[in-house]
């Protein structure tokens, strides 16, 4: 058995790389298009780390070998030729897509700034500001969310060649710069794990797109590269090496069917993937000749991964917008078909783009210095293409009406002090009670909004009623923590359990708070929540209506009157895309359904009131549904922000219900509320 034809030791080509290549973008794309099986397939993004890492340090290695330095002109050229034209292609593919099927109201505008974003390589840090968790179910519309993984590997390719020059440049003797670098990738790689241990701990969106804490996965590949693997094929190890490349496909393989969603990723969980991914390099290039090498290096999976990065840029975009534009999931008869086109359109654009670009080099691709400008040139081309969609949508939003609606829904926000609310999971300290205060004048009656964000959602209503009535509004509220609760569940994820424990702070906080509140008028506690559904830290909702009974008699304790807020409608979509796309009647709500699906929510509510005096529920439904229906629109205003939360529209509808439950705590004087209904 001789070495696989193809194979180059000088130009550091495997054709079995390729093979590998193959296996990863199979995991991605089985994964995104929703086979069961492929649970964790998302790692095939790290066996790419690994294999840039390995391919890319390999080259720069190479290359300081032979002349002492590094062409760093020339090296972003290359990346410029490889990376870019497909990207250009597949961007404004994209937008002109989304121009033809996603809805006008925020998914056209994101879909432009992301594209910005992604060819000026920076798409991780859009998505890590933006997006609440990769896996999040609204994430899956997001045409280009694929593309944060070359935004960190293209800032990896910023870094990496600076970093090697700044080392080989401290060590004069050509035979040790290697070493240096060597020892140095050492220490980094180390670092940046268990750097990115620790922050998955708390911050895992932060840990999952930021390439400081994935730089130890391209690491570990950039050791390979810098490993004598050839000069093991001679030794006793070389028996091994198929050993070694078995053991890595097995455990790339294993770790896209054990690992899900819900694994600790990308500290501990994406070591099973990484070691694989380098124990397969390993193998391969130890031994060439072995079976799996072979298996690798067979036409079909070179073929495949040669196709690898177009069917990448291709897959996501076509899926995003098939769930976007109908609103639902998508099924593997839809998703599969999907797949197989991209993989047609990543066949092409490799004939056509990558390949005569990158190997023919034709007009300002010719010369490093002209690759770059060229490079620069398509990168304002998207900008530039980006921002007349901006400009589209802007003039399409303002010439319709219901457009505009919905537009004003998603973008109106309510002015209080962003300390006032907690959104994230991190809580420090409860910020002063007088700058969350807004209403009537110091010594007037003070009423106490606690709540997740279905509190939040109310501030607008209650904050007007207060206004109009004279009356103090206090709010403090913590998305996805409702005020009952007091429990961490005992076998949660890590991060579950440190959201946990960070809403208990906060409620605990709250309470502590509550005899001061007393002393300032505090007359009454409104305690709204999410009641019916659990929450992110919660894994079901179980019986809580002893922790809400114990909380309520520990408000009532100091004679303070308690109004437990139910819950209005939720939708299962974002009512201003519903409307955006299908119109206000198509996204009203059967009041019977929705009356259905809180009715065990309600029945503990009433029963807590009806247990403990001076205990009252205010119901949302008669003020934001109909006899039947519960409609999105009402006179020419949308009620929801998105699928769950009342605009500031919505929210004012909420006025009489406050006025009829509340007007006791200010001596029953009948507020005027009609001006200030939603308008």
């Amino acid at each position: 058995m001789g070495t696989p034809r193809g194979h180059d030791h000088h130009s550091g080509y495997w054709p079995a790389i390729d093979g590998l290549r193959a296996i990863a973008i199979l995991l991605v794309v089985l994964f995104h298009a929703g086979f069961p099986q492929f649970a964790g397939g998302y790692v095939g993004v790290d066996v790419f780390f690994v294999l840039s890492g390995f391919l890319i340090t390999g080259l720069l290695a190479r290359e300081v070998q032979a002349t002492g330095r590094i062409d760093i002109l020339d090296f972003y050229a290359r990346r410029v030729r490889r990376l870019l034209p497909a990207l250009v292609v597949v961007l404004l593919a994209t937008l002109v897509a989304g121009r033809l099927l996603l809805s006008p109201i925020s998914e056209q505008s994101d879909l432009a700034i992301s594209a910005i974003a992604a060819v000026t390589f920076c798409a991780n840090l859009l998505f890590w500001y933006t997006q609440s968790s990769y896996f999040a179910g609204l994430s899956e519309e997001i045409p280009l969310l694929h593309l944060w993984t070359l935004s960190v590997e293209e800032q990896f390719y910023v870094v990496w060649p600076l970093i090697i020059i700044a080392a080989a440049a401290m060590v004069r003797d050509r035979a040790r710069k290697l070493t240096f670098v060597r020892n140095g990738l050492i220490v980094l790689s180390i670092a940046s794990f268990a750097a990115a241990f620790f922050v998955m701990q708390t911050r895992p969106t932060t840990a999952f797109y930021m390439m400081h804490y994935r730089a130890w996965e391209f690491g570990i590949g950039a050791l390979l590269a810098l490993a004598p693997l050839q000069r093991y094929a001679q030794s006793g190890l070389g028996n091994r090496g198929g050993l070694f490349a078995w053991a890595g496909i097995g455990g790339m393989l294993t770790a896209g069917v054990m690992l899900n969603s819900a694994s600790l990723f990308p500290g501990p969980g994406a070591l099973l993937p990484v070691l694989a991914s380098a124990a397969a390099i390993a193998g391969v290039i130890i031994a060439p000749a072995s079976l799996p090498s072979r298996l690798l290096a067979s036409a079909p999976m070179v073929t495949l991964g040669k196709l690898s990065y177009s069917w990448y840029l291709w897959h996501w975009p076509l899926f995003a917008i098939a769930r976007a534009h109908g609103m639902g999931e998508l099924p593997l008869v839809v998703s599969t078909p999907l797949a197989l086109v991209a993989l047609v359109l990543s066949a092409l654009t490799y004939r056509y783009v990558e390949e005569p670009i990158r190997r023919l080099k034709p007009g300002p691709f010719a010369a490093p210095r002209s690759s770059v400008l060229a490079g620069m040139a398509m990168v304002a081309g998207v900008f530039a293409c980006s921002l007349l969609s901006l400009r589209l949508v802007g003039e399409q939003i303002a010439s319709d009406r219901t457009l505009s609606a919905v537009s004003m829904a998603q973008s109106t926000r309510y002015d209080f002090k962003p300390e006032c609310a907690i959104h994230r999971f991190q809580f420090d300290k409860l910020a002063p009670s007088g700058d969350c205060t807004i209403g009537g004048a110091s010594g007037s009656p003070l009423v106490f909004l606690w709540g997740d964000s279905l509190a939040w959602q109310t501030r607008p209503g209650l904050s007007e009623w207060g206004k109009s009535n004279g009356v103090r509004v206090l709010t403090r509220d913590f998305g996805g923590c409702k005020p009952h609760y007091t429990a961490v569940p005992p076998d949660a994820a890590p991060v579950v359990k440190e959201a946990a424990t960070n809403c208990i702070r906060f409620n605990d906080e709250v309470r502590a708070s509550l005899r001061d509140l007393k002393s300032q008028q505090l007359k009454a506690v409104v305690l709204a929540g999410r009641w019916s559904v659990a929450s992110q830290i919660q894994s079901e909702v179980g019986d809580w209506k002893g922790d809400l009974a114990a909380l309520v008699r520990e408000i009532r304790a100091l004679d303070v009157r308690v109004f437990l807020l139910a819950e209005t409608p939720q939708h299962a979509r974002s009512v201003p895309g519903c409307i955006a796309r299908r119109g206000a009647e198509a996204c009203g709500l059967d009041r019977t359904e929705v009356e259905a699906g809180r009715r065990k929510a309600m029945t503990i509510l009433n029963e807590v009131a009806s247990e403990i005096g001076g205990v009252s529920v205010l119901d949302p439904m008669e003020a934001v549904c109909g006899a039947t229906r519960c409609p999105a629109m009402r006179d020419g205003f949308v009620l929801y922000s998105d699928n769950i939360h009342l605009s500031v529209a919505g929210s004012k509808l909420l006025n009489r219900e406050f006025d009829r439950g509340l007007r006791s705590i200010i001596g029953g004087a009948r507020a005027d509320v009609s001006d200030i209904t939603a308008r």
